[in-house]
């Protein structure tokens, strides 16, 4: 039940079919045989809208600022963008400059002088003051006199020249009053003026509600007329010289730059009949040539010639299908300075598309989408199945076809349920052979029709390769492998394995991938090898499900599994090993289709989720799914090849995916690095509150290079970005404040701030550095100087006066005190001199008693230790060792018993006399308390202390003490210790100690070391 199970579900993967991206249709490319569309048509947009902060949904307008911020126009006030946030500026209701005139905002145009950004709106002309961070509002006073309140279009022409467009009305900009001139317009009170251009031949071409008009600037009575009773929307002047014009009922009109309006004004005939019915709102021809046409049914994308031929695709959305749009209806579209396409909409806010993400050309190379079956013959021609049959794709792109099936004709193409599966080209006898759901077929590209064989009969064909010799190699869906003669196709052998994914031959071997493991056939002897075998060790057990085969450039074997990634099979003269490459990779938790090494050894593997680039130098691995041209929702197992050029194709439910990977490449734009707030003691600060409060910043932080922060502003935060709009969350970001931060301090997308407290009065300088998509550090280093204010009592002159007071106050203290220790002084030095010598006494009679034993008049403990220590420190510099010597008088209490503690203590004053005249001077002794005797020998080993221990033990044995009953003999025992490097003295002391003790103990009268 288990493999009934797993073998279910790899089927459903292997027949998967993702959803569609977007509704497409050409325009005349239907006939067409080469692969390459024009234009380039995206695969990707990324959306934004109210749930990411946009002030409202309808998008009218795009433009980007000077500084590198987007901006755009909505029914709800204008925006202004940074990648993460946005800034609104809605109607300013009571005239305080914080925001345009009007609540709808129709037109934005950059002033390049000064960059500040002009903004028609419903409710009057605004001008936003770049340098300030406020609005100024203007009067429009038509010829009539009466004001014009809806302002629809502001516009610069190509000399410079600024134009307003109104409700009934024509205004041209007078720079050195800061005003405008209304122009007389023969138009309905109720009409629009929409859009603006100047032809070079100094015809102003105005478009409106009521047609398109033709005003000789020099005289504007005379005037030409086109399109009358048509709105149009839009001008657009193209690079190619013509302009052309968006209307809302008849599509899109084209004109010669220069010409008279009346005398080439042509319809554009060649695009779709849908796009012309549905209204066209703009036109935008971006750098690569390609023209956007935002239209109310969607968006078209066209390319025109240079004999003015125009084709195009149509990108839809509909309710019923997948789709790259977020809404049917376009506005507008923009192309900002890193070359990332904005495109308006008039109910889902704006999306943006990068073409230079778009890396891998993907597409569906016949009507019907997937591809099934794969094979390239040694032309660099590429074979693929389709629905309708086999196709055959030149080197150059062209592509012939479809060869049917038998049983298929020209009108009826549907396959009747057979599905190719899988394709190879015998390259010696120039036949394709086609293994499908119902058996096997072969194809002589001569031949009009594939050819049913006989053998492998509504056998469902999995895989098939050929081998060196010619022979068929066959894989079926839970019916085994088979071997077949190349020629007579008879079953040379067969073996009873689960479903084959995938075959690779190597010269004498052949190994298969099965959802049971990987096999090994020895063609010599036939015999079969389980490497999924649980009896073999775990490092030489295969994967479970293994759908992919091939052999790198180092000799390894590479293995696609089925959710676990890819394995490296090693091959010895003693076993097959296998590893998982990169296991705690999100790519080991993915289904491999195909592997394919480039030649600077990277790995490229298609997935159930795109595609992997795995760097084998650096160890990283790179994911491309939509974004980036490939197909988010997979590609099928074994459909995967490379061409001799170094193209890689991969194939799917969608189609084929083609790259070099050589030409893909970081992206190499450099974005600006902007701050985009200043929060003070957690309050956000802006320029207009300035003068209210008392604020940091005389320019809008955004273009502000220094930053004063006052002394209670013990708090603050500059958040920054790079704006590189591409994808925003990639970007990362480092920041270091010269004279504060010793190194550069690491941040991402998820924390773009720096945030400092409490500094100290100064000067500093903040840099702020930026990345791009890729991780490309880019040049254009954000710099801030922080000013950091001292309290009032601690400004320049406060400091001044506090110096000046201190010195004052410092002289006469200095005068006061020189008179009166002159007048002390005599009696003060005598007093103290009185002292001093008097302390010196009782300090040395106090160190006397504390180091000398009163009764032996020799050292005591704390006195020998005082001098042992010193001794130690000499030992360590010079290394010359010393000696201890423990010396114990043997049956002391029997003196003390027998003869007194008077008689004792004789003994105790004559064996120390005794031990002082055997030692040398500097040599040092003490009693170390009791009857118990300790002597530091000076740089004496071992060998020499042991000498003068001897000497002692006999010395002290025949010495005899008087007292007064008669005389006393005593005897010692003596231990012997050498001080050792890394030694501490309590250490030798004790060590010296328990010789002592094991002299005692083994007889007493004689020396231990």
């Amino acid at each position: 039940m288990r493999n009934k199970l797993r073998k279910y579900a790899l089927d459903n993967y292997l027949s998967m079919l993702m959803a569609l991206a977007f509704s497409v249709y050409s325009i005349g490319l239907q006939a067409a045989t080469n692969l390459q569309l024009k234009p380039n048509i995206p695969t990707y947009f990324r959306h934004v809208s109210v749930q990411q902060g946009l002030s409202q949904v309808t998008v009218a307008d795009i433009l980007q600022d000077k500084s590198g911020f987007m901006w755009f126009a909505t029914q709800n006030g204008i925006n202004r963008f940074d990648g993460y946030e946005f800034i609104q500026y809605k109607r300013d209701k009571l005239f305080e400059g914080v925001g345009p005139i009007g609540d709808y905002a129709y037109k934005l145009a950059l002033d390049d002088e000064t960059s500040d950004i002009w903004v028609a709106t419903s409710g009057g002309l605004s001008r936003y003051l770049y340098q300030q961070d406020r609005f100024k509002h203007y009067d429009l006073i038509g010829a009539d006199g009466e004001r014009r309140y809806i302002v629809t279009t502001v516009v610069f022409d190509r000399s410079g020249q600024m134009w307003v467009g109104t409700r009934h009305g024509l205004f041209r900009y007078q720079k050195s009053s800061d005003s405008f001139s209304p122009i007389k317009l023969d138009i309905s009170a109720s009409a629009w003026v929409l859009d603006i251009a100047l032809d070079k031949s100094g015809e102003l071409l105005v478009a409106t509600t009521e047609g398109l008009f033709g005003i000789d600037i020099s005289d504007p009575t005379r005037v030409n007329y086109a399109l009358i009773g048509e709105q149009v929307n839009d001008i657009e002047l193209l690079d190619s010289g013509d302009f052309w014009f968006a209307t809302t009922g008849k599509g899109v009109y084209r004109k010669k730059d220069g010409d008279t309006l009346n005398a080439s004004l042509f319809p554009i005939k060649s695009l779709s009949e849908a796009l012309i019915k549905s209204g066209v709102n703009s036109i935008k021809q971006i750098k690569n040539q390609d023209i956007w046409i935002s239209a109310n049914a969607g968006l078209t994308i066209v390319h025109s010639d240079q004999n003015g031929r125009v084709t195009g695709i149509d990108l839809t959305n509909k309710s019923n299908e997948g789709s790259l749009l977020s809404a049917a209806h376009m506005t507008r579209t923009y192309e900002s300075q890193a070359g990332l396409i904005w495109q308006g909409t008039w109910t889902s806010g704006f999306s943006v598309y990068d073409p230079e993400s778009q890396q891998i050309g993907s597409y569906a190379a016949v009507p019907g989408g997937w591809i099934r079956g794969l094979a390239r013959d040694n032309q660099d021609n590429v074979w693929f199945g389709a629905p309708n049959g086999i196709w055959k794709r030149h080197k150059d792109g062209t592509r012939v076809g479809p060869w049917l099936f038998p049983f298929q004709t020209r009108k009826n193409q549907a396959a009747k349920q057979r599905y190719i599966r899988t394709l190879a080209f015998d390259n010696n006898k120039k036949q394709l052979w086609a293994g499908t759901t119902s058996g096997l077929y072969r194809l002589i590209p001569s031949s009009s029709v594939l050819e049913k064989t006989n053998v492998l009969v509504d056998t469902n064909i999995f895989v098939l390769d050929l081998d060196h010799q010619g022979d068929l190699w066959i894989g079926t869906f839970n019916q085994g492998l088979y071997w077949l003669d190349g020629d007579s196709l008879e079953v040379k052998g067969h073996w009873a394995v689960a479903t084959v994914t995938h075959i690779f031959m190597s010269e004498d071997t052949v190994y298969a991938g099965t959802i049971e493991g990987l096999i090994l056939i020895d063609k010599r002897s036939r015999a079969l090898v389980n490497l999924n075998d649980e009896n073999r060790p775990i490092e030489q057990r295969s994967p479970r499900v293994v759908t992919w085969i091939s052999k790198a450039n180092n000799g390894d074997f590479l293995l696609g599994t089925q959710g676990s990634g890819i394995y490296r099979m090693r091959v010895d003269m003693t076993a097959l090993t296998f590893e998982a490459l990169y296991p705690n990779s999100h790519l080991a938790t993915l289904s491999i289709g195909g592997i394919q090494e480039d030649e600077s050894g990277n790995l490229w593997a298609s997935t159930t989720e795109g595609l992997a680039k795995i760097e084998t130098s650096q160890q990283t691995i790179s994911y491309y799914n939509k974004r980036n041209g490939a197909f988010s929702e997979g590609y099928y197992i074994n459909h995967s090849l490379q061409l001799s050029d170094g193209e890689i194709i991969f194939a799917g439910p969608k189609g084929m995916s083609s790259l070099f990977p050589d030409h893909i490449n970081l992206s190499s734009f450099r974005p600006v690095v902007a701050a985009t707030k200043l929060l003070v003691l957690n309050k956000p600060i802006s320029v207009s509150s300035q003068n209210k409060r008392g604020m940091p910043l005389t320019k809008p932080i955004h273009i502000s290079d220094t930053i004063t922060l006052g002394p209670k502003d013990n708090v603050f935060s500059i958040e920054f970005s790079a704006l590189d709009y591409s994808a925003p969350e990639n970007n990362l970001y480092q920041f270091k404040l010269e004279g504060f931060d010793g190194d550069w301090i690491d941040s991402d997308a998820n924390h773009r701030v720096a945030t400092y407290t409490n500094l100290d009065p100064g000067n500093y300088q903040l840099n702020i550095k930026g990345s791009n998509k890729d991780g490309i550090w880019s040049d254009k280093v954000k710099t801030l100087e922080i000013i950091v204010l001292p309290p009032w009592y601690w400004n320049t002159w406060t400091k001044i006066l506090w110096a000046l007071l201190t010195i004052g106050l410092f002289s006469a203290f200095y005068r006061w005190r020189i008179w009166s220790l002159k007048a002390h002084s005599q009696e003060l030095s005598m007093l103290v001199k009185q002292r001093t010598l008097e302390l010196e006494a009782i300090n040395a009679k106090l160190m006397e008693l504390s180091t000398r034993d009163e009764l032996s008049q020799l050292k005591n403990r704390r006195g020998f230790s005082l001098l042992a220590e010193s001794e130690l420190q000499k030992f360590k510099r010079t290394e010359k060792p010393f000696s201890i010597l423990m010396v114990d008088i043997d049956h002391f209490k029997d003196v003390n018993d027998e003869y007194g503690h008077a008689a004792g203590d004789k003994v105790l004053v004559g064996t120390a006399e005794k031990m002082k005249g055997l030692i040398r001077k500097q040599d040092h002794i003490a009693r170390w308390g009791g009857e118990e005797f300790i002597i530091l020998a000076v740089e004496t080993p071992l060998d020499a202390a042991v000498i003068l221990a001897q000497k002692i033990r006999k010395n002290i044995k025949d010495n005899v003490i008087a007292i007064k009953s008669g005389q006393i003999k005593v005897t010692v025992t003596i231990g012997v210790s050498e001080i050792q490097p890394h030694q501490s003295l309590e250490q030798c002391i004790n060590r010296a100690d328990k010789h002592l003790y094991r002299g005692k103990e083994s007889g007493r009268n004689r020396v231990c070391y």
